[in-house]
């Protein structure tokens, strides 16, 4: 509106149109701890997109950018955020029992190729992958027998005992005997380390 300088009761009134373009603008935000993982770990992440733009945001999600042995199993449908609205998401992971720590990163992208991104960490807690293999009996003496005797001195019995885990491990021992008139005892092992081997001797009577 234009009011004369003249004559103040004159004015005028003048439309003027406006554009406003399109501004994609989203923040995510983790709401998860993550902790420590076993390689077999089914983990939930909870995260919270705000739409601060003035559009609506349809995101698709990409977590391709992930280390070995995870596989997704939820948050892979599009996500919808109306304008000035947030919206929670939910992702999903599975460890194969074989899967490894390392940097993950979450992409959150639209059709029109506007993305937000998340980078976190999976700590995966190394295990130990015993191999155990019976090597043979032999007697009192240590001298190498083909049939197990009865009664005492009884016989030893041993194994070898492989660590092919990626960290060391101080096996507990323990044997599985016929029934209650049958006796063992093994030697303690101490720790084997990644790659390493241990023999197991028990006297068995």
């Amino acid at each position: 509106r234009v009011i004369s300088q003249v004559d103040p009761s004159q004015s005028w009134t003048y439309n003027i149109e406006m554009q406003v373009s399109s501004f994609d603008f989203a923040t995510i935000e983790v709401e998860s701890s993550l902790g420590t993982l076993r390689p077999d770990s089914t983990v939930y992440l909870q995260y919270t997109i705000i739409n601060q733009g003035n559009t609506e945001l349809e995101f698709y999600p990409n977590v391709d950018s992930r280390p070995g042995g995870w596989s997704v199993v939820a948050g892979l449908n599009p996500v919808t955020i109306p304008t000035g609205e947030s919206a929670s998401y939910l992702l999903g992971l599975e460890g194969n029992g074989q899967a490894i720590g390392g940097p993950m990163t979450l992409h959150l992208t639209t059709q029109d190729g506007y993305r937000i991104s998340w980078e976190g960490n999976l700590n995966v807690v190394e295990l130990a992958k015993p191999v155990l293999t019976f090597t043979g009996i032999a007697d009192s003496m240590g001298e190498d027998i083909n049939q197990i005797p009865v009664g005492s001195p009884g016989f030893i019995a041993q194994w070898l005992l492989f660590n092919d885990g990626s960290s060391s491990w101080i096996p507990e021992l323990t044997l599985d005997l016929p029934d209650t008139t049958w006796e063992g005892v093994c030697d303690p092992v101490t720790e084997i380390a990644s790659g390493g081997s241990a023999v197991i001797s028990c006297i068995i009577t």
